[in-house]
């Protein structure tokens, strides 16, 4: 768990907020409006790696309690990141299909 104030925050793991960003756009607004007004901030972040056959996927989860001690508000941001990766020999297969569906 880290704890820190709402700037603070924001420039620790903004890479994920930008990516939500891009997908939430309304969301993600709110999302930094609340971290940025929050005095306070308690992070709990949790990543995982796993393998399968042809891919690898890495997860993040980010969980930030954000408390704004001057308008007593408390908020609860939540952040999940899926990241999935190809190997080399599928996407050689993936293209090879591809020109074999264009001739």
């Amino acid at each position: 768990m880290e704890a820190a104030g709402g700037p603070e925050l924001i420039k620790t793991l903004g890479f994920l907020g930008a990516e939500a960003a891009s997908t939430e756009p309304i969301k993600a607004q709110f999302m930094q409006q609340v971290v940025k007004e929050a005095t306070a901030c308690q992070v709990l972040l949790h990543e995982r790696e796993a393998q399968e056959e042809d891919k690898s996927i890495q997860e993040t989860w980010a969980d930030a309690l954000c408390v704004d001690e001057r308008s007593g508000a408390n908020h609860l941001v939540k952040v999940y990141r899926r990241m999935v990766t190809f190997s080399e020999a599928a996407l050689k297969e993936a293209k090879e299909g591809m020109e074999e569906l264009d001739q």
